[in-house]
C-alpha cells in the first residue's frame, strides 16, 4: 500500500496522505519484500505481514 498516493488511487481529496517532515527532524519507513512461489494462501502472506508489522510496532 502507498500512503502517500492514497489521494490518487483511493479517490480521496487531494492532500490526503501527506507528510511533511519539520526541518532538523526525520522519518523512518520499514518496508519488506516477500517472494515466492505459490499464491498468497500458500505463501502464507497475511501471516508473514503480521509478523512483520509485530516486529516493528514493539517498544
Amino acid at each position: 500500500m502507498n500512503p502517500f498516493g492514497i489521494h490518487n488511487f483511493g479517490k480521496k481529496p487531494d492532500g490526503t496522505g501527506d507528510l511533511t517532515v519539520a526541518a532538523g527532524k526525520s522519518v523512518t519507513f520499514h518496508c519488506r519484500f516477500l517472494f515466492h512461489t505459490s499464491d498468497e494462501k500458500d505463501g502464507k502472506v497475511a501471516e508473514r505481514n503480521r509478523e512483520f508489522v509485530e516486529t516493528k510496532t514493539k517498544p
